[in-house]
């Protein structure tokens, strides 16, 4: 809104401003959808890995197996 006050107190097209400052926001909120995208997919991608090495950790101990350290 700043852009807009200031393009009115010059003589420059507030509306040019506006769909400036509109696509601006656009893309930050673009940017935004696609960072929560991923962060979604690595916590699922954690999920399903921490659930697997549980899994093994329980298989090696029915099987008996020392854990390597």
């Amino acid at each position: 809104m700043q852009k807009a006050r200031d393009a009115a107190g010059k003589g420059e097209d507030v509306e040019a401003v506006l769909d400036d400052v509109s696509m601006e926001l656009t893309t930050v909120m673009s940017t935004l959808q696609f960072q929560d995208i991923t962060s979604q997919q690595i916590e699922g991608a954690h999920a399903v890995l921490a659930a697997l090495g549980n899994g093994l950790g329980k298989l090696v101990g029915y099987l008996g197996i020392a854990a390597a350290k």
